[in-house]
């Protein structure tokens, strides 16, 4: 199996295979078999970086394929991806992720048979959700996201309830909910326009329980606060209410936090390796 210094790209225009690209020092050149090339640069939207592996063919293979293939005696279909250090991974559809270098790749790994490239297959893409949120999330924390973002949510809530409380002299729920989306619109809007990169789903994925929590936890303390505070004409035990509350606006911000990021335009997948073209 012979693997080139220079690995090949391979390009995509609308979601279609449509050729290949190599680089010879500061040129490249182009073709849509492997086999005939030209300096004529072919159209296309974006191209992924060749892998260190073959398959039983000796076919290339790219990032973010999808092979059929035996990996330690197991047969499955698995993702190849890579990031931005050069190490492997081999994602399962049942979620599994595991780092790989390029030797243990090309001892262990019996490549059968190409399904597709996740880049431009939504149904693999469904297919490898788990795997892709964890490649998306590894080595990361969001501390800071979970922080400002917890704040925000929390903020804009009892931002209203303070309203309501002096224009009204009661907290209505249809206004709570609204200041709870609008909190996190308010914040994922801004995240987008600073850092798009980080708009992925396995970014949203880990903030949502923690932000959901915190923030729900937050107003519903303050409100179980305040009807200790406050006479009312209800035998509802205080922390009934609280716990009723917190679990209805974690729910409420678990829901909304994924809902609104989709509607922003949130990704699932780039390829990490990307070549101008």
């Amino acid at each position: 199996m012979n693997i080139d210094a220079e690995p090949w790209w391979k390009l995509f225009d609308r979601q279609q295979a449509v050729g290949f690209k190599k680089k010879a020092g500061r040129f490249s050149f182009f073709s849509s078999d492997g086999y005939g090339w030209t300096g004529t640069p072919k159209q296309s939207d974006f191209a992924v970086r060749e892998l260190p592996i073959r398959d039983h063919q000796n076919h290339r293979l790219f990032e973010g394929d999808v092979v059929s293939a035996t990996w330690m005696g197991r047969q499955d279909a698995y993702l190849m991806l890579q990031d931005r250090k050069g190490n492997c991974h081999l994602g399962s559809p049942a979620g599994v992720l595991v780092e790989v270098s390029a030797e243990e790749m090309r001892r262990d790994l019996h490549v059968h048979r190409n399904l597709g490239n996740i880049f431009v297959s939504q149904n693999l893409q469904a297919d490898f959700d788990k795997s892709i949120r964890k490649f998306q999330t590894l080595g990361q924390s969001f501390f800071g996201d979970k922080l400002l973002m917890s704040a925000t949510v929390t903020g804009s809530v009892l931002g209203g309830c303070f309203v309501q409380l002096q224009w009204r002299g009661s907290i209505g729920p249809m206004v709570t909910i609204i200041c709870l989306l609008s909190g996190i619109f308010l914040y994922l809007i801004a995240r987008k326009q600073l850092a798009d990169h980080w708009m992925t789903r396995g970014a949203i994925f880990a903030i949502t329980p923690t932000v959901s929590a915190a923030a729900a936890l937050a107003v519903s303390g303050f409100y179980t606060f305040l009807s200790r505070t406050i006479p009312t004409a209800s035998d509802t035990p205080a922390w009934m209410v609280g716990i009723t509350l917190w679990t209805t606006l974690f729910l409420l911000c678990f829901g909304g936090i994924p809902i609104i990021a989709q509607v922003l335009g949130f990704r699932s997948l780039k390829p990490v390796h990307r070549d101008s073209l």
